[in-house]
């Protein structure tokens, strides 16, 4: 234990120098750990903020275009064109307006009975032209109120001879005769697919984050995923994380964001609604945790490697400190040795020096002769 004291005494630099860099790789350790986790923290709260933004914005395009499709469809109801088909007069109308890319979608005129007489482009939906549409809720509201209307989710045609069927939301405008009386609609059918294709789909965020949209009951229309088309989040065994997140916005109609776990994997999700004429669907934007620590983790790599650096150098500096400790204290050891030689050296020196003179020669001779008489 005394031996272990001293060498601790004696080595007390390289102990404190192993103290200091077990300290610092401590140190760094939990400050790059502490800084990892408070910047995944701020960035998923930025990115929350983000697909919330983006969420709204696509909303907001979607009822955009939707009344813009009101707006188009208002000033055609006026037009003699319309309100009279006149072929091939109204087609070639029509088809400068698409030229000049006014129109991207079917329009198809309805009479007062609810059967329909036109339908632009021709082949849009063969079969289509004399069929009875009057059953449809557009047209009852139409006629009812003389406000244009929108639809929820149909399909178009319904008639089993009426090809080319496709999911679409209609707009319905009315169409009044000149005495004011109701004559009938003009409407145009906005396809989920059109939807998707401007709106839904190019939006892709990080690796794996993307778009999608619901309707109001919760059935996904519009997902990168075909297989996930059709399924209903609420009711379907999907993600009750996910279910209560879609109900609790469908009832509130009002943006949000949330997060759930889907087939084992935890992913943030913000929300956004989509209003027309007393219709919701909802526009969702979710994104994988494992995307918002990617995000991060470029950073915290180069932190780390900054602090391996520190560490390094500390490492590095604390080895050469103590190799140079340990050589200035061999050379105060050789140094103190080389003192006592020349202290003995010099006082051999001084002693020859002494025993050269005439005092200390007279002086032994004196003593022998002292040494002599005390034998005697």
């Amino acid at each position: 234990m005394k031996d272990f004291l001293q060498f601790l005494k004696r080595e007390r630099f390289i102990f404190f120098w192993l103290i200091v860099i077990a300290g610092v790789v401590s140190v760094s350790i939990l400050l790059s750990f502490a800084f990892y986790e408070s910047a995944v923290e701020a960035v998923e709260k930025e990115v929350r903020k983000e697909l919330l933004i983006m969420a709204m914005q696509t909303s907001n395009s979607i009822e955009n275009f939707i009344q813009a499709a009101i707006t188009d469809l208002s000033w055609l109801s006026e037009l003699s064109y319309i309100k009279k088909i006149k072929e091939p007069e109204t087609s070639k109308f029509l088809n400068r307006l698409r030229e000049r890319k006014r129109f991207f979608y079917v329009i198809f005129r309805l009479d007062r009975n609810g059967r329909c007489t036109y339908v632009n482009p021709k082949n849009a939906l063969p079969g289509v032209i004399g069929k009875d549409f009057s059953f449809r809720e557009y047209f009852k509201q139409a006629k009812r109120t003389g406000e244009p209307v929108v639809s929820g989710l149909l399909v178009s045609g319904y008639y089993k001879n009426v090809k080319n069927k496709y999911k679409a939301v209609v707009v319905a405008v009315p169409i009044f005769d000149k005495y004011g009386r109701f004559d009938g609609v003009i409407g145009t059918d906005i396809k989920v697919s059109d939807l998707a294709r401007r709106f839904i789909l190019p939006i892709r965020i990080g690796k794996d984050g993307y778009a999608w949209m619901l309707d109001g009951r919760g059935v996904t229309l519009v997902h990168p995923d075909p297989k996930n088309i059709g399924k209903n989040v609420i009711t379907g065994n999907v993600s009750k994380d996910l279910a209560h997140l879609v109900e609790s916005a469908l009832l509130t109609k009002t943006p949000g964001t949330g997060s759930y776990t889907y087939k084992g994997v935890k992913k943030l999700v913000s929300f956004a609604p989509v209003r027309f004429d007393g219709h919701v669907w909802l526009v969702a934007i979710s994104i994988p945790y494992k995307d918002v620590h990617h995000l991060v983790y470029p950073m915290y790599v180069r932190l780390l490697g900054l602090m391996i650096f520190v560490v390094i150098v500390t490492v590095v500096g604390g080895l050469l400190f103590i190799k140079k400790t340990r050589e200035v204290r061999k050379l105060k050891e050789k140094m103190v040795e080389l003192e006592i030689r020349i202290d003995e050296d010099r006082k051999k020196k001084e002693v020859e020096e002494i025993t050269r003179t005439d005092y200390f020669k007279t002086l032994m001779e004196k003593a022998e002769e002292f040494k002599s008489s005390i034998k005697k």
